[in-house]
């Protein structure tokens, strides 16, 4: 369980889970009992983890210095060919800021799962339109989905 005063506090106030209860909850992630399905045995738990967070925005600069002064994250400039980019340190979770042509900022959380493929194929099938194909890079795969009511979500498969 989330051990966590904010979190036990939304737990608390929108009935999650009643206060010590461990009963599990399924999570859905796909449909029946396939691999995409995830049953947590409890909130704390995640079958297909966020590995990555990465946030899309126009002003890298502002960016920085907005997340820099709030949550005191810092920043790494990592060159890569098709643009600026900054590696954040974020307290366990890795992260970065992507400079690009957003028409807003956006958060976009990568999930790992053991098949790009098959999980940008089932977000189709669920109505998610897929952004960009999967492709691989030099430590992985990945691809992005969106859906009109769930935003969107990147595949991770890292290379073994």
């Amino acid at each position: 369980m989330i051990s966590d005063p904010v979190w036990d506090d939304y737990r608390e106030v929108r009935g999650v889970l009643p206060e010590g209860s461990d009963k599990a909850r399924d999570i859905p992630f796909g449909g029946g009992a396939d691999e995409f399905s995830a049953a947590a045995g409890s909130l704390g738990q995640m079958t297909r983890p966020v590995v990555h967070l990465e946030l899309h925005t126009s002003d890298l600069a502002g960016a920085r210095e907005f997340y820099s002064g709030l949550c005191d994250w810092r920043a790494e400039r990592i060159t890569v060919p098709s643009g600026s980019y900054l590696a954040l340190a974020m307290g366990g979770l890795g992260g970065g800021i992507v400079e690009c042509a957003a028409r807003r900022p956006l958060w976009l959380p990568y999930v790992e799962v053991p098949d790009v493929h098959r999980a940008t194929d089932r977000a189709r099938e669920l109505g998610a339109t897929v952004v960009l194909e999967p492709r691989e890079g030099p430590a992985g795969w990945r691809g992005v989905v969106a859906a009109p009511a769930a935003g969107e979500l990147a595949f991770w498969q890292p290379k073994r």
